[in-house]
């Protein structure tokens, strides 16, 4: 599945650590993709996030938001029910690749390979 952007991007960013969101942040600069990423620590700031903005064109979420343990899945599945938009996994530990996709992400990357993994889905600007 490819989705085309015509405008500046929205990404939804779901991870704990400022780190991954930076990365993604200098990433796509670097890539020279135009985006407005929104920074989620928790499934609460996600929560809120979709509520305040209709027009999100890719999620990005991690597989382990609170700790060590995959705990993602379910929030992904009920993403999926009303997100038509992309939603990629993302994950320092691929082992949990399959989990992601089965759940209801369009595709997996690996943490550092996030940015090159959305701009498939953004036109560069």
């Amino acid at each position: 599945m490819n989705a085309v952007v015509l405008r500046t991007a929205k990404i939804l960013m779901i991870e704990k650590l400022w780190f991954w969101h930076d990365l993604l942040k200098k990433g796509l600069q670097d890539l020279s993709i135009k985006a407005d990423v929104l920074d989620a620590f928790s499934f609460a700031g996600a929560e809120k996030f979709l509520a305040d903005n209709s027009d999100i064109d890719v999620i990005v979420v991690t597989d382990c938001l609170s700790g060590n343990e995959p705990d993602t899945i379910r929030f992904v599945k009920q993403l999926r029910k009303s997100f038509r938009g992309i939603i990629i996994g993302f994950s320092s530990n691929c082992n949990y690749a399959d989990d992601l996709r089965e759940a209801g992400c369009n595709c997996c990357t690996t943490k550092a390979k996030v940015a090159q993994n959305v701009s498939k889905f953004i036109v560069k600007k």
